[in-house]
């Protein structure tokens, strides 16, 4: 286990924590008794370079689910995201419990649309989304999947506060998400 933050830039911040997952360096989830210890953050990209993956051969699964701090993360993976080709992105799941100024909602939006394909799962606060774009439990062992071929389904007023994406670049994967009968998400 990596004992490493993600973050936007490289540095040692001040954490607080619990013991479980609410350990955060966001500032305003942080409780005045929780433990509190140094840990070095760094950009992603700069994390899996030092193990040897490459985004352009490996097949790469990104889970962010850092109470609150997407807003800081995010943003932070949109020049490597898209620079790389639909066939080499990974697969993202993003778990939102963020209140994102404006521009950081903006930088989000930008990359949910660097995805042809994307599911929304509701969870607290989630109306800033249309109902059609949560999932709907049609996939028996799966998840169906919305189109966005043109990059241009999100815009600030849509990013959630409080909802997961899946987030799929590579046809092949997301068949295998959820195929219907002919093969293709729906758009």
């Amino acid at each position: 286990t990596d004992p490493r933050c993600i973050s936007s830039e490289r540095a040692t911040v001040r954490m607080r924590g619990n013991g479980g997952s609410m350990s955060s360096i966001m500032n305003e989830t942080l409780k005045k008794d929780w433990t509190e210890f140094e840990v070095e953050c760094l950009p992603l990209e700069m994390l899996l370079a030092e193990y040897g993956v490459n985004i352009s051969k490996d097949r790469i699964f990104i889970k962010i689910d850092t109470e609150g701090a997407e807003a800081m993360i995010v943003p932070a993976l949109l020049s490597w995201v898209k620079g790389a080709p639909n066939i080499n992105k990974p697969t993202v799941f993003l778990s939102m419990h963020s209140k994102a100024d404006k521009a950081q909602r903006a930088q989000i939006a930008e990359f949910l649309n660097l995805f042809p394909f994307f599911a929304a799962l509701p969870a607290r606060n989630s109306r800033t989304l249309r109902p059609a774009y949560y999932d709907t439990g049609r996939c028996k062992a799966g998840v169906a999947l919305h189109g966005n071929a043109r990059g241009d389904v999100f815009t600030v007023e849509m990013v959630c506060e409080w909802c997961d994406y899946l987030l799929v670049a590579d046809d092949a994967r997301a068949k295998a998400l959820c195929p219907d009968d002919t093969g293709v998400p729906r758009s």
